[in-house]
């Protein structure tokens, strides 16, 4: 590789990390906002009673709330250090098939798995740097793996409570409409479920 050909690999190079550096950029301080589930709260109407107020009633699925909303939340930001950690993996392995492209040799396979044959004759210091970034990628691929499977875990939680909370939201009312005692045990249970769901 010549000398004027081996300089425009390496600007090319240049403007490709700089590239993927603010497209990392981007996803670190520019977090997509997203949809948090929604739960219709109990309406003005609803008056409940002196063996349970409606006081009591929204601040038990409230509270309830704010657990699936937490949830949630965990959910998205372990999802986003998935994304940010896969980028960061990818620009690791990127420098690698830079520093060795840049020395005329064929970008390896494997950046992260190097032979012998393919980090022959470069310094320590150099060999040095590519197997920080090597352990770096691995670090940021098992990262990454772990962020989006626990993602899944608290999404799926999520999911779980707001259809309880909805189902006991509706039972409630439903009960509490009637006015009957049996009626108000049978929201008071529903209530009672939803707790215990959301304790899981």
């Amino acid at each position: 590789m010549t000398t004027f050909k081996l300089a425009n690999f390496r600007i090319i190079g240049i403007f490709l990390m700089i590239g993927l550096f603010f497209c990392i950029t981007y996803k670190i301080f520019l977090l997509p906002s997203y949809d948090q589930p929604k739960i219709m709260s109990i309406g003005n109407g609803f008056e409940g009673n002196l063996q349970l107020p409606i006081e009591v009633v929204r601040a038990r699925i409230d509270a309830a709330k704010d657990v699936m909303l937490n949830k949630a939340d965990i959910g998205r930001y372990l999802q986003w250090v998935g994304e940010i950690t896969t980028w960061l993996s990818f620009l690791a392995t990127a420098i690698i098939t830079l520093i060795i492209g840049a020395s005329g040799r064929t970008p390896p396979v494997n950046p992260i798995q190097l032979t012998q044959d393919e980090i022959q004759g470069f310094s320590t210091k150099t060999v040095r740097i590519i197997g920080v970034l090597a352990a770096l990628s691995a670090i940021f691929t098992a990262t990454s793996n772990m962020s989006v499977s626990q993602s899944q875990i608290y999404m799926k939680q999520a999911e779980t409570f707001r259809v309880a909370i909805s189902t006991a939201r509706v039972e409630v009312m439903d009960a509490m409409k009637k006015k009957g005692q049996e009626d108000i045990k049978g929201a008071e249970d529903a209530l009672d479920k939803l707790d215990l769901i959301i304790r899981q």
